[in-house]
């Protein structure tokens, strides 16, 4: 029996608003309107993680959507979010 390969993971970064939730939609196919805001105001609040496979190759993807990172104040505790979600990995 073959071990299941391990999934490559892609943190998607940037602003508010630049698009990253929408991109998750968009790649793995499933589209969440409650996912994804329509403005500039901040809709993700928190670190989501979504497996999928790659379209082509079919190795296990993992797209991990992140709060816009706007405000230097917030930016640090996003990163800290960021680091303890990647250890736990």
């Amino acid at each position: 029996m073959m071990a299941a390969a391990t999934p490559t993971i892609i943190l998607l970064l940037g602003p508010t608003g630049s698009g990253k939730s929408r991109f998750v939609e968009v790649a793995t196919g499933h589209t969440q309107s409650k996912t994804v805001g329509h403005t500039l105001e901040p809709w993700t609040t928190d670190i989501r993680a979504n497996p999928c496979a790659h379209p082509l190759t079919k190795h296990p993807v993992v797209l991990v959507d992140t709060p816009g990172l706007d405000d230097t104040k917030f930016d640090a505790d996003i990163f800290t979010k960021i680091t303890t979600w990647l250890r736990k990995r």
